[in-house]
């Protein structure tokens, strides 16, 4: 995800909205059209997207979330469309990595006082992914930043929760990460 989206993001958390906990509201089932996944989220989930270029080539970046008034939990998806054309399986890997890995410079680079707590290689159904967490501050009130990737294919697949550190119960981050679940390859 660009710093311009995180940036996007973290401000929504901050903006002003109704005072409604992640506790106070139900959890849904979210599946896309074209059922690739599904994840259980906080509702109401708004659905958003985003239009860029990578490589010459467009792509399209899906988001669900829920955003309460003091963080927000995101499910996004990004075809990348130039995977599709690299052939050698070296350098598709380590495409791979740095689509994994780039998020993280992002996130650090967007807060005040930031910390990497932990940022660990991790997979699910055998493909590669990445787990991480920063810490620090936004306008000067304290954050974090959850984040975990998989690329699946030529997908890209993020699940993230930022917030007011301590906002949001440890069984919450627990519930909405371990539900992410593949249906089908993309």
């Amino acid at each position: 995800m660009e710093k311009a989206n995180i940036i996007r993001i973290i401000l929504s958390i901050f903006a002003v909205s109704p005072l409604v906990s992640a506790q106070e509201v139900p959890w849904v089932n979210v599946i896309p059209a074209d059922s690739s996944f599904s994840v259980l989220m906080p509702a109401p989930v708004v659905f958003d997207s985003t239009q860029g270029m990578v490589a010459g080539k467009s792509m399209t970046t899906y988001f669900y979330s829920f955003d309460f008034s003091s963080g927000s939990f995101v499910m996004s998806y990004t075809d990348i469309p130039y995977l599709a054309d690299i052939k050698d399986k070296e350098t598709f890997e380590h495409e791979v990595q740095l689509l994994l890995e780039g998020n993280l410079a992002n996130v650090v680079t967007s807060f005040e006082n930031s910390k990497v707590i932990y940022n660990e290689k991790i997979t699910v159904d055998s493909q590669p992914g990445r787990v991480f967490q920063v810490t620090g501050t936004f306008s000067g009130v304290p954050v974090q930043y959850t984040s975990r990737r998989y690329v699946i294919g030529t997908r890209l697949y993020e699940i993230m929760v930022q917030s007011v550190i301590g906002a949001i119960p440890a069984e919450y981050f627990q519930r909405f990460f371990e539900s992410f679940e593949l249906i089908k390859k993309p």
